[in-house]
């Protein structure tokens, strides 16, 4: 088996200029950026080498598409020990979207394939996303057009002669993969290891005395339909600045001669602000255009995916199911819901609560193990039989690798991440569209937001438009469906054994018993409060004072960093890769603010960042900032509280 490396020339996220975007045509300008190698491809890259040192005669490959300046990373993938390189590159893949891309991608690692470079039994490795764009999209539908098992969210590898082991997040904990054959795409997460900070001088030698293998278009066996932008299926229609979610940041200086004075007045306000304000964040309704009786764009119902975390219905399924129907209203059409699993009568009931007036469970697929590839395409088969119009899918660790795949089989478009969506018409560049789906989406690291609407030149067939929602990003509205009908759709049976297996670790049942997005405070740990010893000390009586001061209870989460270093177990991190909250109140201890982290944070009602580096990316977005250090601030606060009558 042999192994390709997809490597990505992405931008400089922190290093973004006003004109890196196309606002005509939607692409980036990627000329106008400081690029480099996307930190979750290394990472994919030591992968890699580690599986390649202990298997004699495997040879890795790197590919790339983009820019005739992408042969940098190539170049440096052979430094570090790839064998060879490939780079895509033609001004007419130029603009492509994600589902193009992946095309692209796929049918060049076929023609290496049949070209020898490749063995036909090869694995894919990269990272889960790339920056620049955060959709994670590009390696689901890559595996889905090579046609093989897709295993996500990779944290953890054992190699040895015999064996490739996967460590894997998902929903429920962590699973073991061990792949049988190829082809097969596997993700890196930011939980493993980057490559070393340089290479020696004889491979650095080497990589500039290896010839990178430049191909175009007429290089590959293409369908020039369906590459670039002509063969995209999403278009950027805006590109606009985000507005801040916060109030201008109030600066606290832990030296101070008024910090006492004035951290007693922060701790009064947010009281009351706590008491006063409305459950449920900052996700409001948005009005939206009316829509005009006529003949539409699309037909069909709008469609919502629904998951289980647990034994319960996972929390922003009640949004993705308040989304569709109140899209359905609005198009006056049927609004349906898809669970993965056997029927429920107290799941129909809370779908039909939030206005499904159909439910469809699939059964046939296993959802004890996350087969990405089985689930998807029973997904998908279902939906070619429904023929909607919209399908929404939460974008959680399950939803953000399902959807791609799911959109791939169908050949639709899909928008990442969305914070909002509504329906409007479209009209411009000679095309005429009545009532379609408006799609929202941060990008660049939130630098920027994009408009993306998904247009055919024969819509129906099968094809919705498709979109997943960020958690906490839309409101949740009880509007009761009359009638509900239930519906059992059997899987497709599918004839292809890749030889995987996979065991499943669940958390811990005390770790279980932890569900950050039911508190409405939260206390979040970072590198900055840094061991066990300082929670116990330090932020354990902040956060009890916090119970007694606010009469609620007190959450305590975590970033990343600190999960990887051991302090606290995998179900208290809040970020991508952990769980999305959006308390009324979060307090930021020793947290940088890393884009990751602020994913799962950012819809919080009042954000207070403590963090002794005034220029942390924290304080860029908190409501409240205190600079200082967590041990000398947080003591006082906790007094502060005891004499405030807390």
């Amino acid at each position: 088996m042999d192994i390709v490396l997809l490597a990505k020339f992405v931008p400089d996220i922190d290093r973004i200029p006003a004109d890196a975007w196309d606002r005509e045509r939607g692409p980036l300008v990627r000329s106008r950026l400081e690029m480099a190698f996307n930190p979750l491809d290394r990472a994919a890259l030591r992968m890699a080498l580690e599986i390649k040192a202990r298997r004699t005669g495997m040879r890795i490959v790197a590919l790339s598409m983009g820019p005739p300046g992408a042969k940098k990373i190539l170049t440096e993938a052979i430094a570090y020990g790839a064998d060879s390189a490939v780079l895509l590159t033609d001004r007419r893949f130029a603009g492509a979207d994600t589902i193009a891309t992946a095309y692209t991608l796929s049918r060049a690692i076929k023609s290496m394939s049949a070209a020898g470079i490749i063995d036909a039994d090869f694995a894919v490795l990269c990272g889960m996303q790339s920056p620049d764009g955060d959709t994670a999209q590009v390696p689901a539908q890559t595996a889905c057009f090579l046609d093989g098992p897709l295993y996500p969210y990779v944290c953890g590898l054992d190699v040895d002669e015999e064996k490739i082991e996967f460590k894997c997040l998902n929903s429920v904990g962590f699973q073991r993969v061990v792949p049988g054959r190829g082809p097969f795409v596997a993700t890196a997460t930011r939980l493993c290891p980057d490559l070393p900070f340089y290479v020696d001088l004889a491979a650095m030698r080497r990589a500039n005395e290896t010839q990178v293998l430049v191909w175009g278009k007429d290089d590959v066996e293409l369908d020039n339909r369906r590459i670039g932008l002509e063969g995209s299926r999403t278009r950027v229609i805006e590109i606009f600045e985000p507005q801040r979610k916060h109030q201008a940041c109030e600066v606290l200086e832990a030296e101070g001669e008024d910090f006492a004075a004035r951290s007693a007045e922060l701790l009064r306000r947010l009281k009351t602000s706590f008491s006063t304000s409305e459950a449920g964040g900052r996700a409001q309704a948005e009005a939206e255009p009316a829509v005009v009786p006529g003949r539409n764009y699309y037909t069909g119902d709008c469609v919502a995916l629904w998951e289980f975390a647990g034994r319960r219905l996972a929390p922003v399924s009640f949004e993705t199911a308040s989304a569709a129907a109140r899209m359905a209203r609005k198009l006056r059409c049927g609004s349906a819901a898809v669970v993965i699993g056997p029927e429920d009568r107290r799941a129909v009931e809370d779908l039909q609560a939030h206005g499904a007036g159909k439910v469809y469970f699939v059964e046939g697929v296993e959802t004890e193990k996350f087969r990405v590839r089985q689930q998807a395409k029973a997904i998908a088969a279902l939906v070619r039989k429904l023929r909607p119009q919209v399908v929404i899918v939460p974008a959680t660790l399950t939803g953000r690798v399902l959807a791609p795949y799911v959109s791939a089989q169908l050949d639709c478009g899909l928008t990442a991440d969305c914070s909002a969506l509504h329906v409007a018409d479209f009209n411009r560049a000679h095309v005429r569209a009545k009532n379609v789906l408006y799609q929202t989406r941060p990008a660049l690291g939130g630098n920027i937001m994009a408009t993306i609407v998904s247009i055919y030149e024969q819509p129906g067939g099968g094809r919705p438009q498709m979109a997943t929602v960020r958690p906490g990003a839309l409101p949740v509205r009880k509007a009761p469906a009359e009638t509900c009908t239930v519906e059992v759709f059997r899987a497709p049976e599918l004839r292809e054994d890749f030889g995987d297996s996979i065991r499943v670790e669940r958390r811990a049942e005390e770790e279980k018993e932890i569900d950050l997005e039911d508190f409405e405070v939260i206390v979040c740990v970072g590198m900055g409060v840094g061991d066990r010893q300082t929670i116990a000390e330090v932020v354990e009586p902040f956060r009890a004072a916090l119970e007694r001061f606010l009469a609620t209870p007190v959450g305590l989460g975590c970033s990343r960093a600190i999960v990887d270093a051991g302090v606290l177990p995998h179900s208290h991190q809040i970020g991508q890769t952990g769980v999305v909250v959006k308390p009324k109140i979060y307090f930021g201890l020793g947290v940088s603010g890393a884009i990751q982290h602020k994913l799962g944070m950012e819809n919080s009602r009042t954000i207070v960042s403590i963090n002794r580096d005034p220029a942390a990316s924290i304080h860029g977005f908190a409501d409240h900032a205190v600079v200082g250090e967590v041990n000398s601030i947080v003591p006082r606060l906790t007094k502060a509280m005891g004499g405030l009558g807390g």
